[in-house]
């Protein structure tokens, strides 16, 4: 029994299929999407300046 070939086969399959790119993408999406959003709550430097200026 081949451990590396019971796994990388399977993987090389799903990578063509596209499966890991899909993966990666929704993951980054959501990181950009989070990062976006604690940089403008209003608690962060963005919206403490933002409130001031409203004011």
């Amino acid at each position: 029994m081949d451990l590396n070939l019971m796994i990388n086969d399977p993987l090389a399959k799903l990578k063509e299929g596209g499966f890991v790119e899909k993966i990666v993408k929704s993951h980054l999406e959501k990181t950009t999407e989070s990062v976006v959003s604690d940089s403008l709550r209003s608690y962060s430097d963005f919206g403490k300046n933002l409130s001031k200026q409203v004011e």
